[in-house]
């Protein structure tokens, strides 16, 4: 049976690895946040505590900003370099996320006896050991995707009461609650989801929130679901123009500012928006292609 292996470093930080994978925005230089207003976290401040922080709770890290504490990557590794190796029950490109002592992960595998459906597969380990505390396995259709994507794309999200899957057919976006002992909390789905290489957005926690961008080749929105519940809390209808892969950014409120929600999208560039409402409050529309990476906040000069 086919399986890729996660390993946790000796040297640097597990989150440090998890760090690697993030990029810019792919597109024009454009304005993160309006004039006059300045984030609370910034991506380029090192990071205040030292060795591993205990939690990574999304993509590339709290905020986005790919902070992994005060140790630095080695110039290489190697076997002896890693605590332990797991082998994981398909392939993915899903980024690990930790939680207090557990470590997340997605990975992906067709079915040999039928090409149309695989399995998708959210595993648990211990971060001290790799051992496997627990994995829940969803069988379902294979989506188109390309070679480049896999059937395992999108990173999880993870807060104190548990950790938030998705994916994705073209008939349907699935997200997926679980507790941090695996039992099911909830599962929410969200309609079609219509792209050319396959599905591969992650979702961010804002305060109480589970935002879950859907910004495709078909009818686009985003949507805000109470992450203790998975109701809807907001739908933003978005216009519709090359599927987009940014997961969102939350910004804590600022002098009297409401907390907003940064997206990314080549049909609305880069845009913010009222955490609490999906008020948009301002929208600069300055990204000729697709947006594929982290929006992350920083403070010039």
């Amino acid at each position: 049976m086919p399986t890729h292996s996660f390993l946790r470093p000796r040297v640097g930080a597990v989150a440090a690895m998890l760090a690697a994978a993030g990029a810019l925005l792919y597109g024009t230089p454009c304005p993160i946040l309006p004039a006059g207003r300045a984030p609370l976290a910034r991506a380029d401040t090192p990071a205040a505590a030292s060795g591993t922080p205990r939690t990574w709770p999304r993509l590339r890290g709290a905020d986005g900003a790919g902070q992994g504490g005060t140790r630095r990557f080695p110039n290489s590794w190697g076997i002896a370099d890693f605590a332990w190796s797991v082998d994981l029950p398909g392939a993915g490109h899903s980024s690990p996320v930790v939680w207090e002592g557990k470590v997340y992960t997605a990975s992906a595998l067709p079915d040999p006896a039928d090409p149309a459906r695989c399995t998708r597969t959210l595993s648990c380990h211990a971060t001290a050991d790799g051992a496997l505390l627990w994995e829940r396995r969803i069988v379902g259709p294979v989506e188109p995707f390309n070679a480049q994507n896999s059937l395992a794309s999108s990173s999880p999200a993870a807060d104190a009461d548990g950790v938030y899957w998705l994916w994705a057919t073209p008939d349907n976006l699935r997200v997926e609650a679980f507790d941090h002992a695996g039992a099911p909390r909830w599962h929410a789905d969200l309609g079609p989801f219509a792209t050319e290489h396959g599905f591969g957005t992650s979702p961010a926690l804002v305060g109480d929130l589970l935002v879950v961008p859907m910004e495709q080749d078909g009818p686009s929105a985003v949507l805000a679901l109470e992450a203790a519940t998975g109701l809807v809390r907001w739908r933003l209808p978005r216009d519709t123009a090359r599927t987009a892969y940014s997961p969102p950014l939350g910004i804590g409120a600022v002098g009297e500012g409401p907390e907003q929600i940064v997206l990314a999208s080549m049909a609305h560039g880069l845009s913010g928006v009222e955490a609490a409402t999906g008020r948009v409050l301002w929208e600069s529309r300055c990204l000729p292609k697709r947006s594929v990476s982290c929006p992350v906040a920083v403070v010039a000069g």
